[in-house]
């Protein structure tokens, strides 16, 4: 049995379309998703009458992490500095496009976010092929320093690190079931996995199938990786199984708005959309997470459309860049056609 075999038995098999798109593809390798967060973006306080600019977007990116990872009751007390001097010296920061980010005079990084430095350093077990961590705590104390968080498809990193910088947990997992993508999250946060791996640890594993034991985080949240969850049910199951009583989830993600599947809105949507037509993202309504989630015995079950801070903003960065196809603008158009929405759904674990 390959490795790829063993994986797949483990965790079940990743349709072809996501294994290539977040695998040779390195969809964080486009300049669309410049910075490595890989997400639409929450363009709140973004000016969006004149040009907009690549760090506008990184920007977004940015403020999408920090909305979710405030919804997070006691992890999302942002610290009033915005972490600086939490993490390491990290020098200067060598960005997924090639450039070069400098750190401040004091040390922090300039933008607030972990990119690829030179070399590649690896957790002593990281192969992108991890063991079962079932009943292994994640390094940290969470006493009086926010707890423990995950996150799940944690992609390239760059937003474990900042929630480690600009929150106070006392350490974060980032999971990932593509071994690529944990390679190069390896490489981009390989500074602070070299000087401080208490605090930030990665793993290979699927959303519906954790390799985590019982109650072992205080919160857990997914931004924009919910869209390709193979089943929101088994999700949410293991939601309620790894977090501790009281625990917080919050999910960002994009679905069709309502309860009830809606095949028409599906058809429509693989019509104008790329991703939905190829089976990248899946058109399910926000009821099918939400319902999931109070299935499974969370409560306080809670949903927030935050599309009017997600798509204007998206297309009209969109509109000022030279794109190789022109179907991401269509995700306004869905939007404002009711076929699809941006949410952030929250939840709780009963104490």
């Amino acid at each position: 049995m390959t490795d790829d075999d063993a994986s797949e038995a483990r965790y079940g098999s990743v349709p072809p379309v996501v294994r290539a798109v977040y695998g040779p593809d390195d969809l964080g390798s486009v300049p669309v998703f410049r910075g490595g967060f890989i997400n639409f973006g929450c363009w709140d306080g973004i000016p969006l009458d004149g040009p907009l600019t690549a760090e506008d977007r990184e920007h977004s990116e940015r403020q999408l992490y920090r909305r979710v990872l405030d919804a997070l009751d006691g992890g999302g007390r942002r610290l009033p500095d915005g972490g600086g001097g939490r993490l390491p010296d990290g020098g200067d920061v060598r960005l997924p496009d090639g450039g070069v980010r400098l750190a401040d005079g004091n040390g922090r990084q300039s933008d607030g976010d972990e990119h690829p430095p030179d070399g590649d350093k690896r957790l002593a077990d990281g192969d992108g092929r991890l063991p079962d961590h079932r009943g292994v705590r994640p390094p940290g104390d969470a006493g009086g320093r926010g707890g423990r968080a995950v996150e799940v498809g944690c992609g390239l990193g760059v937003g474990c690190a900042l929630a480690l910088r600009e929150y106070p947990y006392a350490s974060v997992t980032g999971m990932d079931i593509h071994p690529d993508q944990l390679d190069r999250a390896r490489r981009a946060n390989a500074t602070l996995l070299a000087t401080s791996p208490e605090r930030l640890r990665l793993v290979r594993g699927a959303a519906e199938r954790m390799p985590f034991g019982a109650a072992e985080f205080d919160h857990l949240y997914s931004v924009e990786a919910a869209q390709h969850f193979s089943d929101l049910d088994a999700f949410a199951r293991e939601c309620a199984r790894v977090l501790r009583p009281g625990g917080r989830t919050a999910v960002a993600s994009f679905f069709v708005p309502g309860d009830e599947d809606r095949p028409d809105a599906a058809r429509a949507l693989a019509e104008r959309l790329d991703s939905f037509a190829s089976g990248l993202d899946a058109a399910r309504p926000l009821g099918a997470l939400t319902g999931a989630l109070a299935a499974a015995g969370l409560v306080d079950v809670r949903a927030e459309s935050i599309g009017a801070s997600v798509w204007p903003g998206l297309d009209r960065y969109l509109a000022g860049i030279d794109l190789p196809v022109t179907w991401p603008r269509n995700f306004l158009g869905a939007y404002r056609d009711g076929l699809l929405d941006y949410y952030l759904v929250t939840a709780t674990r009963p104490a």
